[in-house]
This record gives C-alpha cells, sequence and structure tokens, in this order.
C-alpha cells in the first residue's frame, strides 16, 4: 500500500497536519508521499501509483484553496473510485457558536460538490493563527475578531 497527501498551506498548519498524518502511515509501515499545490502547479501526478489519497486545505475567508480543486477536479474519476479523505482546517470548526460550525460545514460541501468528489471521509481540524506570518493589518484585524469571539 502507498498512499498520497495531497494539500495546500498557506500559513503552514496544513502542511504541519499534512507531515503529521505522513508520519503517522509510516510508524505502521504505509509508505506515503507529500505533495503540497503550488510547488509543482501543472506537474501530473500517477495517481496509479497510489492506493489511497488525503487532501486537504485551509479555509480562508470562506474559500479553499483553488489550485487543489483544480486537481480535485480533474482526477476525481479516479479518486472517486480508490479510498479518499478530505480534510478540512479552519477556525470556525473549533467555534463555540453552531451557526459558524454548520457554515463551515456548508462550505466544504459545496467545494466538494463543485469538484465531482466524493471523498469516503470527511474531517474538520482546528486551524491556527499565525500572528507572526501576518502583515499589519491582518494581524490587528484578527487579533480584534478573535478578542470578540
Amino acid at each position: 500500500m502507498r498512499a498520497l497527501i495531497h494539500f495546500a498551506s498557506e500559513e503552514g498548519q496544513t502542511e504541519k497536519i499534512a507531515k503529521h498524518i505522513a508520519a503517522g502511515l509510516a510508524k505502521h509501515e504505509i509508505p506515503c508521499d507529500t505533495f503540497r499545490v503550488g510547488n509543482e502547479p501543472h506537474a501530473p501526478i500517477a495517481l496509479d501509483a497510489y492506493d489511497a489519497v488525503v487532501a486537504a486545505s485551509p479555509v480562508h475567508y470562506s474559500h479553499y484553496d483553488p489550485r487543489l480543486a483544480d486537481y480535485l477536479r480533474e482526477y476525481h474519476a479516479i479518486l472517486n473510485v480508490i479510498p479518499t479523505a478530505f480534510i478540512s482546517v479552519s477556525l470556525g470548526i473549533l467555534s463555540d457558536q453552531e451557526d459558524e460550525r454548520s457554515a463551515v460545514e456548508k462550505i466544504s460541501d459545496e467545494y466538494l460538490c463543485k469538484t465531482g468528489w466524493s471523498p469516503a471521509m470527511k474531517l474538520h481540524l482546528g486551524g491556527a493563527l499565525a500572528y507572526s506570518k501576518y502583515g499589519l493589518v491582518k494581524r490587528h484585524l484578527l487579533h480584534w475578531i478573535t478578542k470578540r469571539k
């Protein structure tokens, strides 16, 4: 068995999650490759070399990474017949307000519907605030939002 973890990451949280999953698979002696969207945006992926695929993306401003969506649309026919999982990374899923968690669920459902991919498993994980990686305006805006929550 061989697995692929295909992910998008802006501040690094989704990349940490992808690498953690890969390390976990390695402990069980399952070879795993990780591929970050954007490193080689037009490189074809030989999905026939993999027995399982995990795709992961963060939610930013109510949207997932469109480059990952392009990959999912292109390969959805193959992805729909092998074991797959989608990992959504966001802060909204950690909210104590049901409407915010429901909004994240709705965003992920719409995203997957647009790609034509129906993963066998969908998992929502908490994102992180990487204040040190933000510009002044974004840092202050997010600080203000989190204080309100």
